[in-house]
């Protein structure tokens, strides 16, 4: 029986002469990979050329058998990009954060606050003519809610370290390592209140902005060591200024 999904697409990777395979997180069925077959013909009902990193589509699956890939029979974009393809800035944040969301999305079933956080963070990214320096930040922290590492915020008080492993604020010095400065952890605590209507008021300089990159992904890397080959930060932080 067919069924209908929407899906954003995380990579897509040669399968063989007439199929790619495409990585995607979707409404119904979380991450999942579908065979997509390769046309660029206009009577086509899959085009290949649509399975872009990030794209927003609405799909039919056939139902597979055991051990098989999904086979996508029909595709259409759901919400086409205006301003991301063509604007360096927003396309590098893009690239980065389907780097980000491939390596971290592992889950296979469906989660729908995830998937609607994940579209309409996108969307706000395509549409934004306001200040969207900080947008990577906002959205890799925001994520953690959804992946069941968010800091737990009620317990900081001034001059707290921030505990890496535990994922909290701690007046008393941690006896490991991964653990972030008091200056730092109140600056992490700051950025934790943005979200993307009042990211811009937090300004930053470039080298601020890429520290504080590090820190979030070094957050990350210790609960998805995953995370460790990502390769799309440096282009990220030549970006801002």
């Amino acid at each position: 029986m067919d069924q209908q999904l929407e899906g954003i697409v995380l990579r897509t990777i040669k399968y063989n002469d007439r199929y790619l395979i495409a990585d995607m997180y979707t409404n119904k069925l979380g991450r999942a990979s579908f065979l997509v077959p390769k046309s660029s013909s206009k009577r086509a009902k899959v085009k290949s050329s649509l399975f872009q990193p990030l794209s927003l589509l609405s799909f039919i699956i056939q139902d597979r058998t055991k051990g098989s890939l999904y086979r996508i029979t029909e595709v259409r974009v759901t919400t086409m990009f205006v301003d991301i393809p063509y604007d360096a800035r927003k396309l590098s944040i893009a690239f980065f954060i389907a780097d980000f969301l491939q390596k971290s999305l592992k889950e296979q079933e469906e989660n729908r606050p995830l998937y609607s956080f994940l579209y309409h963070s996108l969307v706000w990214l395509d549409n934004s003519s306001a200040e969207f320096s900080n947008f990577h930040l906002v959205f890799l922290l925001r994520l953690t809610r959804f992946l069941g590492i968010y800091p737990h915020l009620e317990d900081y008080v001034p001059n707290a370290y921030f505990d890496l492993l535990a994922a909290n604020f701690s007046l008393h010095k941690p006896l490991h390592t991964s653990f972030i400065s008091q200056q730092e952890a109140q600056f992490l605590l700051q950025l934790m209140r943005l979200n993307y209507r009042t990211m811009y008021l937090f300004k930053m300089t470039r080298e601020q902005r890429n520290h504080a990159l590090e820190l979030v992904i070094d957050f990350y890397k210790i609960h998805l060591p995953e995370l460790s080959t990502m390769k799309t930060m440096d282009v990220l932080k030549q970006l801002f200024i």
